[in-house]
């Protein structure tokens, strides 16, 4: 009995920590303390976007300046930010460099691909009226870059071979 009651408090004090109202104060008062502890965030806490892929607003600052290619990894470290961080900042700023060195055949083979995510690669080359080696280069030099993936699955028929998203 004595957990019954324990276990139905609990959920109690949950689901009052979760009012709009009470979540609401508590983000308030964060953005209060980034503004006052002077740590960059222009906007406050609330309205903080950061890009997928990102987990911070540092990661997000470390994007930009990786993307000018000034800046080295090193010299972030000695900077003292954390070795995660830059990891995954300049993951991010690789891909993107890579989406803005697409040709537009590959942009519509990738946005394809989106749209239409469990088709057959003869599918998707119909569907983009390719030709079998038009379609196959594309797919090489997508997966050159890791910007797609090829799944084979075995089937009654055969192989079938699914390009997706990496």
């Amino acid at each position: 009995m004595k957990t019954i009651v324990g276990s139905k408090k609990k959920i109690q004090i949950f689901r009052e920590s979760c009012e709009d109202t009470r979540l609401a104060r508590q983000i308030e008062r964060l953005d209060n303390v980034f503004r006052k502890s002077g740590v960059g965030v222009e906007d406050g806490y609330s309205k903080i976007y950061v890009k997928p892929g990102l987990k911070n607003h540092i990661q997000k600052k470390l994007v930009e300046q990786a993307l000018t290619g000034i800046v080295t990894k090193k010299e972030l470290e000695k900077e003292g930010y954390k070795p995660q961080d830059i990891h995954q900042a300049f993951k991010v700023a690789e891909s993107k460099k890579f989406r803005e060195e697409l040709r537009d055949d590959q942009k519509e083979f990738l946005k394809f691909i989106q749209e239409h995510q469990n088709s057959l690669t003869s599918q998707i080359y119909k569907g983009l009226k390719l030709s079998a080696r038009k379609g196959n280069s594309l797919r090489n030099e997508l997966l050159a870059k890791g910007l797609i993936r090829v799944d084979e699955q075995r089937d009654s028929n055969g192989w079938r071979k699914y390009i997706r998203l990496a």
